[in-house]
């Protein structure tokens, strides 16, 4: 499994996370995370809940195009895995800024992405990656979303 390092449950010093009172920055702001690993989209959404976001999970690139056709309006960001089987995270990035143009994509890898990619999207994260990189990364893409 490409690596997220926390794997959920109580916060611990080891998650890089407060074991103390979690502040909820999110405010119930809707994030879609795509990704073809279970483990990967439910560590993703539990550290992310606990901050107060609401995420949506697709395991593929056709699930993730769905669902925004579907609940666009509601999502505020998403978070795209580029090497996934069947549609490349790269084609479901293009599908989803022809649907809509303003769409916040943070793509995420495991191996170097191209400038090309990085230019269109609104951010980046590299795997393996822990929570606190994850707050870090929406922080930088849309302070809006983590005051």
């Amino acid at each position: 499994m490409a690596g997220a390092r926390w794997g959920g449950g109580r916060p611990s010093r080891s998650s890089g996370l407060p074991s103390r009172r979690i502040r909820k920055v999110g405010k119930q702001k809707t994030i879609l995370v795509v990704d073809d690993e279970e483990t990967i989209r439910t560590i993703v959404e539990q550290g992310l809940s606990l901050f107060g976001y609401r995420v949506l999970k697709a395991s593929s690139g056709e699930e993730a195009l769905r669902i925004y056709r579907e609940r666009g309006k509601e999502i505020d960001l998403v978070f795209l895995d580029l090497i996934m089987p069947g549609m490349s995270g790269l084609r479901c990035f293009e599908e989803l800024r022809e649907m809509d143009p303003e769409v916040k994509v943070i793509v995420m890898s495991g191996y170097p992405i191209e400038e090309e990619v990085l230019a269109k999207a609104t951010g980046s994260i590299t795997k393996p990656f822990g929570v606190k990189e994850l707050l870090e990364a929406i922080r930088q893409a849309r302070p809006d979303l983590s005051d």
